[in-house]
């Protein structure tokens, strides 16, 4: 007789999520699967099907996962936390899609800390690092409008209880896991509430009117790339310099090497050191 696998911590459950969510939450829908193509496209069909203003989708599994430029975002089944929140709010508020993939990154790496104590830092725009590696990487959509009415997919890959002597080296080489990093098995239950309540209440903030710039400050005092020499990726393109500041628009100031200054509204830095090009 052969014993059920279980994932570290036990699997993921709507029941338990949603009970460890605070009241004001209670008509918050959380989707669980076990297997999906993307928590994405999952969450892009419920929010085109269905009248929630704020949702989340969760999976053991995905197939189809993708990071940034295309990418596929690979998690072994049931270590990770692949969770989408999708949410709708009228076009009229003053928050900008552009803003979400900054917003994203500061309320994720708040729902971590709380959980988990890890000391977590932010790559501009979204990826988010432990030990200077990246543990989670955040992959924000903008759905067709429908009525007036904006909507948003905010894709979180956590990498919660991956075992990082499983990974191929090229990858164990940039990436962490919070259970690595803490020493301790995290409770993707317990995690995905955290997140859950901090995307609210981000989600709620905006519809009352705020902005990235009211917590440009907390940007700034977690951000790892300021100060750092940068390769970033544009369409086609790159450009490379020293990055200086974030604005208060969420924008990267980036000044190249002939002393101009670049304003970079969006793009993924595809290296960063300490130094010039990379050299001592």
């Amino acid at each position: 007789m052969t014993t059920a696998w279980l994932p570290p911590g036990g699997a993921l459950d709507a029941d338990r999520i949603m009970a460890g969510l605070p009241t004001e939450l209670g008509g918050v829908q959380v989707h669980v699967y076990d297997r999906v193509r993307s928590t994405n496209d999952t969450a892009a069909k419920l929010l085109e099907l269905g009248d929630e203003p704020f949702l989340a989708v969760l999976a053991e599994q995905q197939d189809g996962g993708r990071g940034r430029r295309g990418r596929s975002w690979a998690s072994p089944p049931g270590v990770g936390l692949l969770c989408t929140l999708g949410l709708a709010y009228p076009a009229g508020i003053a928050t900008t899609p552009g803003e979400w993939p900054l917003l994203a990154a500061l309320a994720v790496r708040r729902a971590i800390v709380a959980e988990t104590g890890a000391q977590v830092s932010i790559k501009w725009p979204n990826d988010l690092l432990v030990d200077g590696k990246k543990v989670c990487g955040i992959l924000t959509e903008l759905l067709p409008q429908r009525e007036g009415i904006v909507r948003l997919a905010i894709g979180v890959g956590i990498n919660a209880n991956t075992d990082m002597e499983t990974l191929p080296a090229e990858i164990g080489n940039r990436s962490t896991s919070l259970s690595h990093a803490v020493g301790r098995v995290i409770s993707r239950n317990s995690l995905a509430c955290r997140l859950i309540v901090s995307l609210f209440d981000m989600y709620e903030a905006t519809r009352r009117g705020a902005r990235f710039a009211d917590w440009h400050n907390e940007m700034l005092a977690h951000c790892v790339t300021l100060g750092q020499y940068v390769r970033v990726a544009q369409g086609v393109g790159h450009l490379e310099g020293v990055a200086q500041t974030i604005d208060a628009a969420g924008a990267l100031k980036v000044l190249d090497a002939s002393g101009e200054e670049h304003t970079v509204i969006s793009g993924e830095i595809i290296q960063y050191s300490q130094s010039w090009a990379g050299t001592d």
